[in-house]
């Protein structure tokens, strides 16, 4: 019988689909609609011992299906399905809400999954919305390649210049060593610049009713304390 996965992929990344271990002789195809009538790509023996490996790049972010048989039809295999992404990605920010004038860093981190390394990669990030809101201080330079299994973190500092929320996106493409297919990875992230803490400070002392005091007479300060900007204030004790 036939073996049918669904899987979601994401238009412009590439993936690996793979029985490693399995025993007998699988074939694997996948499909672009339910059906099976829209074949994507397809893979007999590429894994070794009669296992299929498939390599693909999704044309869009939408639902795929994957069918494995046995090679010839009617056989016998046993073993399991994996796949993962051939290049993965995330985006972080630190601090995730700067104050104006602050400096904070956007970290893109990439895994190359893939068998081979990951030659040429090229880096970008922009903010894609919010740009008058933050000033590029500096931006990394990019490896000649990402060697396969390895991770690799990119950091691009900005400062805040204005408050309010800004949007970033990362992205990494380069080329597979040994397939030469090009692969793409993005990640997405924000942060919100807020003002300058602003503080305010009210004092009230509250004495005896008498007109003259006198020693061990009991006298109250109140100090209240205010922030009028998004940014926390941090504060000695009281002295």
């Amino acid at each position: 019988a036939d073996d049918w996965f669904r899987v979601a992929l994401a238009g412009g990344r590439g993936y690996r689909f793979e029985t490693p271990g399995g025993t007998g002789d699988d074939f694997g195809r996948l499909f672009a609609d339910a059906a099976g009538t829209v074949s994507v790509a397809s893979d007999d023996d590429g894994a070794g011992a009669f296992q299929f490996r498939l390599d693909t790049t999704a044309a869009a972010t939408q639902e795929y299906y994957l069918r494995i048989t046995t090679a010839p039809s009617g056989g016998d295999w046993n073993g399991y399905l994996r796949w993962r992404e051939l290049l993965a990605a995330s985006l972080a920010v630190s601090p995730a809400q700067p104050a104006s004038g602050q400096w904070f860093d956007v970290v893109l981190t990439v895994t190359n999954t893939a068998g081979a390394a990951l030659n040429a990669p090229a880096l970008a990030l922009g903010p894609d919305a919010g740009a008058s809101l933050v000033v590029l201080k500096a931006s990394p330079s990019a490896p000649a390649s990402i060697a396969s299994g390895a991770t690799a973190s990119f950091t691009w500092t900005y400062s805040v210049s204005g408050a309010g929320p800004v949007a970033f996106s990362g992205t990494i493409t380069g080329t597979d060593a040994a397939t030469g297919r090009g692969l793409t990875a993005w990640a997405a992230s924000a942060v919100i610049g807020g003002s300058p803490a602003a503080l305010s400070a009210t004092l009230i002392v509250t004495v005896p009713s008498a007109t003259v005091l006198v020693q061990g007479d009991l006298v109250v300060v109140e100090v209240t304390l205010g922030n009028g900007g998004t940014a926390t204030a941090r504060m000695a004790a009281p002295g």
